[in-house]
């Protein structure tokens, strides 16, 4: 149960927790509703940008998760959701290692030892106890509130509570259920509980292709929860796998032998790239630069064994037009990747959302057969090809995928090329989807 405050906080320091504990109390929820979350109102957290952090167990706000201590984790959820100050119910812990611990940029920290009084309200008190979706608190905060509530998981415990009164006595509290999987409850040795993989659920991207939700991800996944705890960073990461794949493509150039042992290591380059971005997220990591490695990286593979291929292809007898179809793939991949590129720095540089396919270019004004070029070309730019290629290669024809290659990538810029001038000049105005970083 949470009780909602540490031991030895002041009188003053008590009352969100003791508010929040009072509405929590009971194993079932009783008279609690299912939250439903309407969209924000505009203006985001203009209301709300202060939360409490109500730590319980002390001791248990050092052990690490997933490559962080879960305090620094909480408050790296609580500075993604949007919240400028947190103040921390608790005491400073005075290890000099704990000190040396990276944190939120931009987020002020106030703990008890340092600052007894709690935040004025409005503000969020959020149990320690519990790891919360930064997506439904963002949204929480975000949204009008007739009255402060209590929102409470499965089991009757306090997760999250809305105060909007400074009223010296605590609130009458609506109680509301937590959404489902909004939060799980945090455990002692948190690696060895159902933690670990409500974390890992983060880790994965929307749009992920079918093979990649269903096969790579799952391998990457894997990979990753064993590296989260190591000295590796994402970028170093990044650039191991792109080494991967590199070396990869320019097996292919080789004889037969070489050839499938390259496609099998330009497969394993796929895997490997889900593992960066899956530890910038989980640790809190993601950088420009990181993004910047890991988008030109793939890039330059994908290049690489175009050119290679063709290379490999005609050394093996076959006419030397695969020479060519081998470089207009690989001028075509460029080609993109640089459209792609710009696409995505003048978005992100107007504070909107970056390329997530070609489909995100074609408006619901668009023509049929427009939005219909679109989502194919969409969908065979996915990474899923290199699964046809280890298979054309193990069936000794690879030069069909090189047909496909060297005809298809030219097609897929050229159809980049129209649809961005088109949401350019205003005929087709781009409708992106925002995705988290």
């Amino acid at each position: 149960m949470v009780r909602g405050h540490a031991p030895g906080l002041p009188g003053r320091a008590r009352k969100p927790g003791r508010a929040l504990a009072d509405a929590g109390r009971g194993r079932h929820l009783r008279g609690a509703h299912r939250a439903r979350l309407p969209p924000p109102a505009g203006g985001g957290l203009a209301a709300m940008m202060d939360a409490v952090l109500l730590v319980n167990h002390p001791a248990m706000m050092t052990e690490r998760l997933a490559g962080l201590t879960i305090v620094q984790r909480q408050l790296f959820i609580l500075a993604r959701a949007g919240f400028k100050k947190v103040w921390i119910a608790a005491h400073r812990p005075k290890d000099p290692v704990f000190a040396a611990l990276r944190w939120p940029e931009g987020l002020e920290q106030a703990w008890t030892s340092e600052t007894p009084a709690p935040p004025a309200a409005p503000y969020l008190s959020v149990s320690a106890d519990h790891l919360v979706r930064s997506e439904f608190l963002r949204d929480t905060a975000s949204r009008p509130h007739a009255s402060s509530a209590a929102y409470l998981d499965e089991a009757g415990r306090g997760v999250v509570q809305v105060v909007l009164t400074a009223d010296d006595q605590a609130p009458s509290f609506e109680r509301l259920a937590m959404p489902e999987g909004s939060c799980v409850l945090l455990q002692t040795q948190p690696d060895r509980s159902p933690v670990l993989p409500w974390l890992l659920q983060e880790a994965t991207k929307s749009h992920d292709s079918f093979m990649a939700r269903h096969f790579d991800r799952r391998l990457s996944l894997a990979l990753t929860r064993r590296l989260l705890d190591t000295r590796l960073t994402p970028n170093q990461m990044t650039v191991f796998s792109t080494l991967v794949g590199l070396t990869g493509a320019l097996l292919t150039a080789g004889g037969r032998l070489a050839m499938t042992l390259g496609v099998l290591l330009v497969w394993a380059h796929t895997v490997l790239d889900g593992c960066d971005g899956e530890m910038a997220r989980l640790r809190h990591e993601q950088s420009r630069i990181g993004g910047f490695l890991d988008f030109w990286g793939d890039n330059v593979v994908h290049a690489a064994l175009f050119v290679c291929l063709g290379i490999g292809i005609t050394r093996e007898g076959y006419p030397s037009v695969h020479l060519f179809l081998g470089l207009a793939a690989a001028v075509g991949a460029l080609g993109a990747a640089f459209v792609v590129f710009r696409h995505s720095a003048s978005h992100q540089a107007r504070g909107g959302p970056l390329f997530n396919g070609l489909e995100d270019l074609a408006s619901e004004k668009a023509s049929p057969a427009l939005r219909s070029i679109a989502r194919v070309e969409d969908i065979l730019s996915r990474r899923d090809f290199i699964y046809l290629l280890v298979f054309l290669v193990l069936i000794d024809y690879p030069e069909v995928f090189l047909w496909a290659a060297g005809i298809g990538t030219p097609m897929f810029l050229a159809a980049l090329l129209y649809l961005r001038h088109s949401e350019a000049e205003g005929r087709n105005p781009a409708v992106l989807r925002r995705q988290p970083s």
